[in-house]
């Protein structure tokens, strides 16, 4: 086989194995907002929030290293494999023995029971040796590995939790046992064999090791704190019951995002060719089908929300009903704001991305610690929703910086932004009339397949592109 067949296939490989683990993941949650209680998914929602925070800090990211680490030390990667495993496990042990020093502060503060925060500790022990090794997999185009042990945690994980919830008395602990036991079972195995591999341990490694991944730290901590901390603080001030309605709402975005993510990753490489070509007009003209194309797909989703939201919780989580407007208007807005981030990664302007991030984490928290207090959960998705606005106006401020407005059409960008904020306000007011909402799904389908054969050339053109 080829190089460049290989790279194909791997790619493709790569796409549908994240594409499937995360689908996995979202076609369960119907299953458990059935099988456990509100306050109960709730906390679970809080734990995964608290394990996606520390993963970033405490395993300190030593997979982003693999990108020029494969280069600088091609003959001795294996060595810098388990050097690099040895250094986030060393982070860990040091993180869980403070952490269980000073359990009893650390369990009231994170309103976890000491047992599930030595959950998250097993699990972060182990899931780095998964991630390097899929890593290296990727890297050398070795995709079967790779997307078989992916698609082995996920489904693992869906269906030990759901045993585990039926067997088990407490329905809590089995689902987070069976959310963390495949990948500590997998990640012990794994990290053997990179052990075995690696043979011993460099420590001069740990200083390259350190060098690269810190920087990405306050940037990926900060996007993670500002999908996460909604969940934690409305623990806080109003409990898991509340946690859990917002929860469900939010799953839905995981569609959008599943979608999203294999878009921008189609789109990206199209862009970064048609940016080194400088073919500007025909990046404008495109991106506007492509922007087309993401909001059909969420006016559809603000006009079939109630329905998704029964699919996904029942008739106990309906009440969250009117989240589902800040959820798809912020949905758009992080499907915007990538179409600029994708151009400042091209021209490795990087320093304002982990700014932007952070000052959206920070306005995110502010808010929240405000508004959710006095207005409950539902302030919570319109904190989001204006982190997710701000994100967009910096990054489009910073491509402007960078003298590439004309990449794209700002003036379209604004007017799309503003027609989803006019539409989901309708969306709302049809909410509460079902034969008028269906009426407009109706027709919305016709006008929808009679735009789409009058233009299937375009479509079918662009597509292919």
């Amino acid at each position: 086989m080829s190089n460049d067949n290989k790279v194909v296939k791997s790619g493709i490989w790569y796409t549908i194995s994240n594409f499937l683990s995360k689908g996995i993941l979202f076609l369960a949650t119907p299953i458990f907002t059935r099988l456990l209680t509100k306050a109960e998914f709730g906390t679970f929602s809080t734990f995964s929030s608290w394990l996606n925070i520390f993963m970033i800090v405490i395993t300190l990211n030593v997979e982003a290293s693999l990108i020029s680490a494969r280069f600088d030390f091609e003959k001795k990667l294996d060595k810098y494999v388990f050097s690099s495993l040895a250094l986030s496990t060393t982070s860990t042990l040091i993180f869980a023995i403070v952490c269980n020093v000073f359990m009893g502060p650390v369990s009231s503060f994170l309103e976890i029971k000491p047992l599930y925060i030595n959950c998250i500790f097993a699990y972060l022990l182990f899931f780095p040796a998964l991630q390097l090794f899929q890593t290296q997999e990727r890297y050398f185009f070795r995709y079967k590995t790779s997307t078989a042990l992916s698609l082995a945690s996920s489904i693992g994980s869906c269906l030990l939790s759901v045993a585990l919830v039926y067997t088990v008395s407490n329905k809590l602990s089995g689902r987070i046992f069976g959310h963390i036991l495949p990948t500590v079972i997998i990640g012990l195995f794994l990290y053997i064999l990179i052990a075995v591999r690696g043979r011993s341990i460099d420590f001069r490694f740990w200083k390259y090791t350190l060098k690269v991944c810190l920087p990405y730290i306050p940037h990926l901590l900060s996007m993670t704190i500002l999908k996460e901390t909604d969940r934690i603080m409305i623990t806080k001030f109003c409990g898991e019951e509340e946690t859990a309605l917002y929860s469900v709402a939010y799953s839905v975005a995981m569609i959008v995002t599943l979608l999203m993510n294999a878009l921008n990753g189609a789109f990206s490489p199209w862009l970064a060719e048609k940016l080194s070509k400088e073919e500007y007009s025909t990046i404008r003209k495109s991106s506007k089908l492509y922007i087309g194309l993401f909001v059909i797909f969420a006016v559809g989703l603000l006009l079939l929300a109630p329905e998704v939201l029964y699919i996904m919780g029942g008739e106990a989580y309906m009440e969250a009903k009117p989240i589902m407007i800040p959820v798809a208007v912020g949905c758009m807005c992080q499907f915007l704001y990538t179409l600029f981030v994708n151009v400042e990664q091209f021209y490795k302007k990087t320093v304002g991305m982990a700014i932007a991030s952070v000052s959206a984490a920070v306005l995110n928290y502010l808010l929240n610690l405000w508004l959710i207090p006095r207005f409950g959960y539902i302030a919570a998705a319109y904190t989001t929703l204006a982190g997710y606005l701000w994100l967009l106006v910096i990054h489009m401020l910073l491509v402007r910086k960078i003298k590439k407005q004309h990449v794209y059409s700002y003036k379209f960008v604004l007017l799309v932004l503003a027609g989803m904020g006019l539409l989901a306000v309708c969306a709302a007011l049809l909410y509460t009339n079902n034969i008028i909402r269906y009426t407009f799904i109706l027709v919305y389908m016709v006008l929808l397949i009679v735009v789409a054969w009058k233009n299937k050339s375009k479509l079918i053109g662009f597509i292919k592109k």
